[in-house]
């Protein structure tokens, strides 16, 4: 018997033992089971704070964009509105030029005027040839005198009106060429103008001139003929006075061709004088418009160097801080992914060791144990209970033959291969945002949508709404162009891209059967090795249960729970004693009563501050601090005198008064009303 207590004793004390190390098996793999969903939470902010990253960053990028492309498109309008004023130019220029040449045609009308005043000289001197054989006749010479001073008159008529056309034409020119510094275009027109009226009204004149020049040589002619044949015996007679008048005349047709040379020596003077004036003013204004250009080129190319030193060095900036942000998030990343590594090689290799000396030591005892049962075999019938325990050692044999390190390898690389793949993902989408970033015709595109949208949220944020039904169309088509040229630019990288995706999508749920087929053979094991101890500690409790002695000092070791209670029938005499309700009762009695009414007489000393959960109800009740704080408590504060009450704290109060009594009430700030 005494072996039996012993075999017993020693059994329950290794059964407890595999059971402390069951249970620190059970701890370990609860705390890598909740060490799991941190460090899953941990990769999770990690992978959100690099999205976040990439988000600021290709915020950053796109805000950078469209003020680029503001810059451009307000670029290339100065340029347009430049190339415009040049253009204006060119034309007033053009049209400074046709005008001049109309003047330089007037100019060759009046040296044609010039040549018509040569040939009435040349008729003067015919005349002067005839008049030698028309001396005879005084009567017929004085009303040619009459005709010539009449032909005279209306030659200086003409001369005269020239004259005042050409004054008058000289006038308009100088004040067309000063008007032209302001209005140069509008009255470069009205020049046009009126050099075509002076062509035409000099053409008249012209015209009139040679008529009444035709008309005087036919008058010529025919007064030739009858002077010929009526006055040819009056030559001699009127030879010496037809000689002085042929002087006279010669003298004053001299002066007046004089009188006109010196008129249009003048208005050819002054009109070179105005044309050098305009050549000055165009040549003034040429370089004046080359100095414009020149300054402004020199202003806009200043600029431009300007904003692209800033523009760099923004990017620049940006580029380093993106570098900078990215590099310390994938240091964060690397570390958080040590730290985690060594943290589960660290567990694993606890538990390893752990599972390990826990199965040397349950080898060790089961060896042990199988031997004391079989020498008690045949005391105790516990054969079909070792081959139950035989059989599901053999399983956990069976799970422990090295597969979980196979899957520990797997999962490992596994974990390699999704991280090589991160960061080939990471460069592809780097390159597809370079290439994407470098097309004109996108950024066009992208900055035509971002202006159609917010042009639809303006038209929603209406009263009322208005119809966006053709903004909303225009945005489909160019999101549909987009994402054409998008794949048109990139469609080789964003296929690459969706097939690294797709693997990265397949390796995680690889990894998470991996490591859900590890998890189900940890708990195996578990289930395993608690069934063997659970076989075991039935069985041995089956048999103990049977082998405690009635009679005689024994001591129990571990929890013992027993049907009905424990009699004691003597009065405990050692603190250690169990003891009976009647002891116990007797004992309380000259203790306070916690759950019923005390009265305590005497005086009563209490180390710590009474608690009340309730608010009294009678006067002799005790009160809590809570109680009086908020007022509740307050009933009657007397007839006399005047009472201050601090009520801030009080959410809901009622107040009492008789007849006459004066309230004042005073907020925060001592600002109140008051009344009776």
């Amino acid at each position: 018997f005494d072996l039996n207590t012993k075999i017993k004793d020693e059994i329950l004390s290794e059964l407890n033992h595999a059971l402390e190390i069951v249970d620190s098996l059970h701890l370990n793999v609860d705390e890598l089971k909740e060490i799991k969903p941190e460090l899953i939470s941990i990769k999770k902010e990690v992978k959100d704070l690099a999205n976040e990253a990439k988000l600021v960053v290709s915020e950053a990028s796109e805000i950078i964009k469209n003020k680029i492309n503001t810059i451009f498109f307000e670029n290339q309008r100065l340029n347009q509105e430049m190339i415009d004023s040049v253009k204006k130019l060119e034309e007033i220029k053009f049209d400074i030029g046709v005008k001049y040449k109309e003047i330089a045609s007037a100019y060759e009308l009046l040296l044609e005027s010039k040549q018509n005043i040569e040939d009435l000289r040349e008729v003067i001197a015919l005349y002067k040839e005839f008049e030698n054989d028309i001396t005879s006749y005084s009567q017929i010479i004085k009303d040619f005198k009459s005709k010539i001073e009449n032909l005279e008159r209306d030659l200086k008529s003409q001369s005269e009106s020239i004259y005042s056309s050409l004054n008058d034409k000289q006038n308009e020119i100088l004040k067309k060429l000063n008007e032209v510094k302001n209005e140069a275009l509008v009255k470069f027109d009205e020049l046009t103008a009126k050099c075509e009226g002076y062509k035409i009204h000099f053409e008249q004149s012209y015209d009139r001139f040679n008529q009444r020049a035709l008309i005087a040589n036919e008058d010529l002619g025919r007064l030739a003929e009858v002077a010929k044949k009526e006055l040819g015996n009056d030559k001699l007679i009127y030879e010496t006075e037809l000689k002085v008048l042929a002087e006279e005349t010669i003298k004053q047709m001299e002066e007046m061709l004089k009188g006109l040379s010196d008129e249009r020596n003048e208005v050819t003077e002054v009109f070179e004088t105005q044309k050098k004036e305009f050549t000055t003013l165009v040549d003034t204004s040429k370089v004046m418009i080359d100095n414009l250009n020149h300054i402004f080129n020199a202003n806009y190319q200043a600029k431009k160097n300007e904003f692209s030193i800033v523009f760099n060095e923004k990017l620049h900036s940006l580029n380093e801080n993106k570098q900078d942000f990215l590099n310390e998030l994938v240091s964060a990343k690397e570390n958080g992914l040590n730290k985690i590594n060594e943290t589960k090689e660290q567990s694993l290799n606890e538990i390893i060791q752990t599972k390990e000396q826990g199965l040397n030591e349950l080898e060790t005892k089961k060896g042990e144990c199988i031997d004391e049962i079989d020498n008690q075999a045949r005391i105790y019938d516990i054969s079909g209970v070792k081959a139950n325990v035989e059989y599901l050692l053999s399983l956990l044999n069976e799970k422990d033959d090295g597969k979980d390190d196979g899957i520990k390898d797997e999962i490992a690389n596994i974990e390699q291969g999704i991280k090589d793949k991160e960061q080939e993902l990471e460069e592809i989408k780097k390159q597809i945002e370079e290439a994407l970033n470098n097309n004109d015709e996108l950024k066009q595109k992208n900055e035509e949508l971002k202006e159609i949208k917010n042009q639809i949220d303006e038209a929603l944020s209406q009263e009322p709404p208005a119809d966006t039904s053709e903004l909303e169309e225009r945005k489909e088509e160019l999101e549909n162009q987009i994402a054409e040229l998008e794949k048109e630019i990139a469609g080789e990288l964003i296929n690459k891209k969706e097939e690294i995706e797709k693997e990265l999508e397949e390796a995680n749920q690889n990894l998470e059967d991996k490591n859900n087929e590890l998890e189900q053979n940890e708990k195996d094991k578990k289930l395993i090795t608690q069934k063997v101890l659970d076989i075991t500690i039935k069985t041995l409790e089956a048999l103990i249960d049977t082998k405690v002695s009635l009679n005689g000092d024994e001591e129990i070791n571990g929890n013992k729970t027993f049907a009905n209670p424990i009699l004691v029938k003597v009065v405990p005499t050692n603190d250690n004693h169990l003891t009976n309700k009647i002891y116990v009762d007797t004992a309380l009695k000259t203790k306070a009563n916690l759950n019923g009414d005390n009265i305590f007489n005497g005086t009563n000393t209490f180390n710590q501050a009474l608690t009340s959960p309730t608010n009294p109800t009678n006067d002799n009740h005790l009160t809590r601090k809570w109680y009086v704080d908020y007022g509740g408590g307050i009933k009657n504060l007397g007839t006399t005198g005047s009472i201050n009450l601090d009520l801030r704290q009080a959410q809901h109060f009622i107040l009492t008064a008789n007849a006459g009594t004066s309230i004042g009430i005073a907020n925060f700030g001592g600002v109140g009303k008051s009344g009776t």
